[in-house]
């Protein structure tokens, strides 16, 4: 049978069946027949076929609407009375529907997309010539179109009116360069024409105060640009340098004494150090400063010695006698003489080497740096022995200290190698770690017991005395495993037991079969015979 006016179903006659009644055909295909006509009518939630008739739904409420979703049951449409009925959004009633127009709710508000915009072609209360103006909140007001042309809207204050034209009409145009320097003509314009500008831009508003520029210029303020002088207010390739006031000149030929130094030259930069003298006077080699120092020759018995502009005459007084034979001697300063000794008139030259005894490098010829060697003859230096010298290895026996600064990194190196021992050895007992000798431990015989390992610079000395407090190294111990492996259950610091921090908290408990386990050490001292150790096993087969 099919259901009523209000959607009932009712089974067709001969149902229900009572209790132990034989099934016959008659009674089963009729009562499945009908049901499944049912079936069929019904509406498949999957959205296999569709209605064929109306489909009624509940009225419903704002918070429960009639038609919802599954997944937001606040949300849907419900119907309020004879043509009235909203869409809601979570028990809100967003927009209302009726016969006659379509609104927005108070409290609600409606945004025009780019789609919509220009396309509502019907506001409510509007009319034919007339112009929406919303006039408060949620308020929409209209005015009609103006009547006479050459108007436009304007605001009071209080409300938009129309205006008519206010500008009036131009009968005169000219332009006045101000202060900027610029100059015009053409102006005033009463109908039409061109108002011409000329004239030179001042600095003050963007342009150089004059007409011409030649190279490179320079600007003084708001003055006008000028022409800037090579070697005064800038360098010029190929041109002169100028007087600057300070800096350092490496290579430079025809540098005029008299006008381009100033200054005394200083004995260490082989000059005098003097700037004046007195008729007479001779300078004399200082040992105390390594300095000239201006001196007059004084007579002795039977000698006068007269002082000239340029000169200084030697004479004999009385009756002391007259040179007859004069030779001069090298010492012991390394210097040879010849053409003594003089008995008339001649010259005694000097020769040899200069002693350092006597303020010389007692060497002939000297390439690069040197180096002294107490009253020895100077020497070459050694690159990587004596000093540091890029391109050429260099070993240092001192810690070297790189502190960079805050801008600063303290080091950069491309790459680094460190000194590996590699031993064919066990690991078992007390193994001492001598970190002076190596960066990395490599023991290639399968360890035989648990070990303990201690650190130390060396036979000798102490890591305690070998680091400062806030110092760290790392280093590494690789272990060779057999078939039974063990580990390293003890590690020390000069003797001294220290509990390491492992990485994941827990210390081995074992070693790894058939392989090499390599522990990493990371030893921090924090204060004195204080140490931190961060370690880590790591198996590699």
């Amino acid at each position: 049978m099919p259901r009523n006016g209000s959607g009932t179903y009712t089974l067709p006659s001969g149902n229900p069946v009572s209790s132990n009644t034989t099934i016959e055909a008659n009674w089963a295909n009729t009562t499945l027949e009908d049901i499944g006509t049912e079936l069929t009518d019904s509406l498949s939630r999957n959205g296999e076929g569709g209605m064929l008739a109306s489909l009624r739904m509940f009225a419903g409420t704002s918070s429960v609407p009639g038609a919802a979703w599954a997944d937001e049951t606040t949300s849907g449409f419900y119907w309020a009375g004879a043509d009235e009925w909203y869409a809601v959004s979570v028990t809100t009633p967003v927009v209302k529907f009726t016969s006659s127009e379509v609104t927005i709710p108070s409290g609600v508000t409606f945004t025009a997309t780019d789609a919509l915009v220009g396309k509502a072609t019907n506001l409510a209360g509007g009319a034919a010539n007339k112009i929406p103006v919303q006039s408060g909140a949620n308020t929409t007001t209209f005015i009609d179109a103006p009547t006479v042309s050459n108007t436009f809207l304007e605001w009071s204050g209080s409300a938009f009116q129309w205006s008519t034209n206010p500008v009036g009409s131009v009968t005169s145009v000219d332009v006045s360069g101000g202060t900027t320097g610029l100059t015009t003509s053409g102006g005033p314009v009463t109908t039409s024409g061109t108002i011409t500008l000329g004239g030179t831009l001042g600095v003050a508003n963007g342009g150089t105060g004059v007409a011409t520029l030649t190279g490179i210029v320079k600007g003084s303020g708001t003055s006008a640009f000028s022409a800037a002088v090579a070697g005064t207010d800038y360098i010029a390739p190929g041109g002169a340098l100028g007087t600057p006031s300070s800096g350092t000149l490496t290579n430079c030929t025809s540098l005029p004494l008299s006008t381009g130094v100033t200054g005394t030259l200083a004995v260490a930069n082989g000059g005098s150090g003097q700037t004046t003298y007195t008729d007479g006077q001779l300078l004399i080699g200082n040992s105390t400063g390594n300095t000239l120092t201006k001196a007059t020759i004084t007579a002795g018995s039977g000698i006068t010695v007269t002082n000239g502009s340029g000169s200084i005459t030697i004479a004999a007084t009385g009756s002391s006698g007259t040179v007859t034979s004069v030779d001069v001697s090298g010492g012991t300063t390394g210097l040879t003489t010849s053409g003594g000794p003089v008995t008339g008139s001649g010259t005694i030259t000097l020769a040899g080497t200069l002693g350092v005894a006597n303020g010389g490098t007692g060497a002939t010829t000297l390439t690069g740096i040197v180096k002294g060697s107490g009253t020895s003859a100077l020497s070459a230096a050694t690159a990587g022995t004596d000093y540091v010298a890029p391109g050429t290895a260099t070993t240092f026996t001192a810690k070297q200290s790189f502190t960079g600064s805050s801008s600063a990194l303290a080091a950069s190196f491309t790459n680094v190698v460190e000194p590996a021992t590699v031993s064919a050895t066990a690991a078992t007992g007390t193994i001492n770690y001598d970190v002076t000798t190596q960066s990395v431990l490599y023991y290639t015989s399968d360890a035989a017991a648990n070990w303990t390992v201690n650190f130390r610079a060396s036979s000798g000395t102490s890591l305690d005395t070998a680091m400062a407090t806030g110092e760290t190294m790392t280093v590494t111990f690789l272990v060779t495993q057999g078939a039974t492996p063990y580990y390293n259950n003890v590690v020390q610091v000069d003797g001294s037991s220290v509990t390491p921090k492992y990485q994941g908290g827990s210390a081995p408990t074992s070693g790894n079969a058939s392989g090499i386990d390599i522990y990493t050490y990371t030893i921090i001292k924090t204060g004195s015979a204080a140490f931190t150790v961060l370690a880590s096993q790591t198996q590699f087969a």
